[in-house]
């Protein structure tokens, strides 16, 4: 099931919210649609305030057309939602030397 986080909730999100909630469903909220750090950061802090959980699955999108990920602005979203306490699952392309930088603990995950 596939939730969003937005500013206006209709009747139809509560339900499913309650639904989930009371499935004890543990959920991964992410961040698709976020075009900056700052996007990225603040769409992760309402999910934990909404969900209740540190996990993230954080995407920054770099290229509209492709949606290709910004692995710049990943990185520096990664090591800032780490630094705050959550457990981050980036979304990057299949670059095994972003992957590694993103797991070190220099990348603060």
């Amino acid at each position: 099931m596939r939730c969003a986080v937005s500013r206006a909730v209709n009747a139809r999100a509560k339900a499913s919210w309650s639904i989930i909630r009371e499935l004890g469903v543990r959920v991964l909220p992410n961040t698709a649609g976020c075009h900056s750090v700052k996007e990225a950061v603040t769409t992760a802090h309402m999910a934990r305030e909404v969900f209740g959980t540190p996990w993230i699955k954080l995407e920054v999108i770099g290229e509209d057309d492709t949606l290709q990920p910004d692995v710049f602005g990943l990185t520096e979203a990664a090591r800032i939602l780490c630094a705050e306490g959550f457990e981050v699952f980036p979304y990057t392309t299949e670059d095994l030397v972003l992957r590694n930088g993103c797991s070190r603990p220099a990348a603060g995950c």
